[in-house]
């Protein structure tokens, strides 16, 4: 359930592109090929790393925090 609600998250962060964000056009790049296994580990990490934000009742901005750190560190090496 967690995999598939951290999905669904960066599903709703592409779309957000899709709806004329310039800011967000880099998730889908980051985001393909990953698993929802992969991105929910990768959200939970950030939650873990940032526990006063687990009581809020959506975690679009630690998914996009932890996305961006994923995918720049990514590009960096």
């Amino acid at each position: 359930e967690q995999a598939t609600y951290a999905m669904g998250v960066a599903d709703g962060l592409d779309l957000a592109a899709t709806l004329k964000t310039p800011g967000l056009f880099w998730i889908n790049p980051c985001v393909a090929g990953m698993t929802s296994d992969q991105i929910r580990d990768i959200l939970k990490a950030e939650l873990d790393a940032r526990p006063s934000e687990r009581h809020l009742l959506m975690v679009h901005r630690a998914l996009y925090q932890a996305l961006w750190k994923a995918c720049r560190d990514s590009h960096e090496r």
